[in-house]
């Protein structure tokens, strides 16, 4: 039996953060923006994180408190913010759709690491050392579409619905 020509695409089943913005809500967002009627999703992108989930002990003037951290590390380039809770579904996924992870989990806890403690001593003003503890780093995945109607590009996010605009391709 001989096989066929075509390349074989890889199905994966993905943690990716739940949406609140749908395929057909990003269209009309670029739509409402360019005034044409001739929007379409060309790609839809999933791009990686990694999520950490922890507890950090802040000193104080009355004693300690405990308080739970959440963050999420770009894994492709290192950047990272804290995060509110988020709800994961798992989809499946072809493997060509998403974007590939760059960084190692130990680079992205140290990342995590900076990001919290930085935040934390900034927003709540501790100036003594505090160290975050994480559980074990996981990986998540947000999508985002591309969109357009050859005159203009976007980049949606699927979580809040913000657009980045992108360059048109050369003709």
């Amino acid at each position: 039996m001989r096989r066929s020509a075509r390349a074989v695409k890889i199905m994966r089943k993905l943690a990716v953060i739940r949406t609140a913005v749908s395929e057909t809500d990003a269209i009309r967002l670029v739509a409402a923006l360019s005034g044409s009627s001739d929007v379409y999703v060309e790609t839809t992108q999933y791009f990686p994180y990694f999520s950490f989930a922890g507890r950090c002990t802040l000193p104080g003037l009355f004693g300690k408190r405990q308080t739970d951290v959440r963050c999420l590390i770009d894994a492709v380039n290192g950047h990272g913010a804290t995060a509110d809770r988020f709800d994961v579904d798992h989809e499946v996924l072809v493997d060509s759709s998403k974007i590939a992870v760059k960084l190692t989990a130990a680079e992205a806890t140290a990342a995590a690491q900076r990001i919290v403690t930085h935040s934390l001593g900034r927003n709540l003003r501790v100036i003594a050392r505090f160290e975050p503890v994480f559980d074990a780093a996981t990986l998540v995945y947000k999508k985002f579409w591309i969109v357009g109607d050859g005159q203009i590009r976007a980049l949606v996010d699927s979580v809040d619905g913000s657009m980045h605009p992108l360059r048109v391709r050369a003709a």
